[in-house]
């Protein structure tokens, strides 16, 4: 037993490294081992080193435990810590509400008729949510004629009343680019330049990763101009890693390639009423998570429809709350980074 403790001991393994010759697979002979040092105390002594070794080890185990706990909290902290923060502002608890705000009732009516007039010239199609009426009492309803039905048991918080519930797809044009298009347009014109191609895999930990695989000519591109990336919007896999989500800043002209989707805020020319900053900070809450992946399919590779990412249910504030939601966060998360 002796013998033992002094195999598992650092001084053991210090004499291993005196005859680490170096190569890909490390070897000991059995005449190297013959000349290691052993420290060896008298038999009584070892007798008692053995049973304190034995006394020990319940608070050893007790140690390893609670050093695995602090390490796995160190790890885990500051993720948790910034989930907890985007939970509490997307809930309108993290920074103050001001009175003389524009309501957000008023940002959805100015979408509204930016839809409406997006319609007309048939730039997009009618919103088949137009009618849905959120009410404060955590329920909302669909204006069918004269009557109001309730659609849905429960939304899944209570909001500042300066606030309003809406879908994604109320105030976003949400796409991706159809198969036929792909195996039609794009996979016999694929270049080695031209106009990116954006994939699911560009879009990992809530960052663009700007390395392409593929590439289409800007005819082709222009063509497909619903499938066009040329403003800033929000990129979200629809297969693969679900939930993930990240902003492209419009800095250049890309389009959507296989497995990812886009959300395109709708905001009039004259005035922003949502940022796509507070979309991705709600759609990276857990809160937001769970709205964006509740109906994912458990296939192989999981995935969603585009009409489930149209169906997430999203808390509009404010636009000057947005701003203040915002800054907070990164204020927060500076913080959250030093610690």
């Amino acid at each position: 037993e002796y013998i033992m403790l002094w195999l598992d001991s650092p001084l053991f393994f210090s004499e291993i490294k005196k005859y680490d010759n170096g190569t890909a697979q490390p070897n000991l002979a059995a005449k190297s081992l013959e000349q290691f040092f052993v420290p060896l105390p008298p038999l009584n002594e070892q007798h008692r080193i053995i049973q304190q070794i034995d006394n020990l080890q319940p608070y050893l185990a007790d140690y390893n435990d609670a050093a695995t706990k602090i390490t796995k909290l160190n790890e885990t902290f500051p993720e948790a810590l910034k989930r907890s923060i985007l939970q509490w502002a997307v809930q309108g608890k993290l920074v103050s509400q001001d009175p003389s705000d524009e309501p957000a009732e008023v940002l959805l009516e100015r979408i509204r008729a930016e839809k409406q007039r997006l319609v007309k010239e048939g730039k997009i199609k009618k919103d088949k949510h137009e009618s849905i009426i959120f009410r404060r009492d955590n329920s909302h309803y669909e204006k069918r004629g004269s009557e109001e039905v309730c659609i849905d048991d429960e939304l899944p918080f209570e909001i500042p009343t300066s606030w309003e519930w809406c879908y994604l797809g109320n105030i976003a044009f949400v796409t991706k680019l159809a198969g036929f298009e792909y195996t039609k347009y794009i996979a016999p014109n694929l270049t080695d330049s031209g106009i990116p191609l954006f994939k699911g895999k560009n879009v990992q930990n809530g960052n663009l990763v700007l390395n392409f695989e593929g590439y289409i000519p800007e005819w082709l591109s222009d063509e497909l101009s619903r499938s066009q990336i040329i403003k800033k919007c929000l990129l979200t896999p629809y297969v693969g890693t679900i939930g993930n989500i990240a902003i492209f800043d419009g800095s250049f002209k890309a389009h959507l390639g296989s497995n990812v989707g886009k959300i395109e805020l709708i905001n009039p020319i004259e005035n922003t009423c949502v940022s796509e900053e507070y979309v991705l900070h709600y759609l990276r809450s857990p809160a937001g998570h769970q709205q964006l992946t509740k109906h994912k399919k458990a296939t192989a590779q999981e995935s969603i429809s585009i009409d489930a990412i149209r169906n997430v249910l999203i808390p509009i504030p404010p636009l000057k709350e947005q701003k203040r939601i915002i800054l907070k966060i990164f204020n927060l998360n500076q913080i959250v980074q030093a610690l």
